[in-house]
């Protein structure tokens, strides 16, 4: 599995004229809290170490948290979860730093980032499909503290989602995008 390509859709762009970069999908404020941390099984990656890293979308780079630390099934409370988790090979876990976002947004935080995590997961599904690696969101609650233990979280993280990829998931095509309704 080609990360390094998967992982492009989630790059933000920068021109010179631009104050902020851009990115494929929305985010209030453009604030952008929702940041990328990555499970790697052993063997799951061509030329990535098994381990845990941070996605840094401005730079395009992986930063190793550990190496060859198992990360137990049972972070996901879900059975169904858990089952996409055995069989993904590599696991992005979508965690948003709420300090970035709440000075703007004290109410809606948590929302505004679980809205755009949904928005990044579309990213990541259309992208895996291009690709053709398999893709599934693990959806569901989870024990939070192996996941501050790995990727060295903070009291003001909030897990959203994750999407389990490659392994012995299924591969499966996206539905197509909806026909254009034309308003009289």
């Amino acid at each position: 599995m080609d990360i390094a390509a998967l992982l492009e859709c989630l790059l933000g762009a920068q021109t010179p004229d631009m104050l902020l970069p851009k990115y494929a999908y929305p985010s209030a404020g453009s604030l952008y809290p929702v940041q990328t941390y990555i499970y790697v099984k052993e063997g799951a990656a061509a030329n990535i170490e098994s381990g845990t890293y941070y996605y840094h979308p401005r730079e395009h780079k992986l930063n190793q948290y550990s190496v060859n630390v198992p990360l137990p099934r049972s972070v996901f409370v879900d059975r169904v979860a858990q089952d996409k988790f055995d069989r993904a090979g590599v696991v992005l876990f979508l965690i948003s730093q709420l300090s970035a976002i709440e000075p703007l947004y004290p109410e809606k935080a948590r929302e505004f980032s679980y809205l755009e995590a949904g928005y990044m997961v579309r990213v990541v599904e259309e992208r895996a499909a291009e690709l053709k690696i398999a893709c599934d969101v693990l959806t569901g609650d989870v024990t939070m503290a192996p996941l501050t233990a790995l990727f060295d979280l903070e009291s003001t993280h909030l897990y959203t989602l994750a999407i389990g990829l490659g392994g012995t998931l299924p591969l499966r095509p996206l539905d197509p995008p909806a026909e254009p309704v034309t308003l009289a």
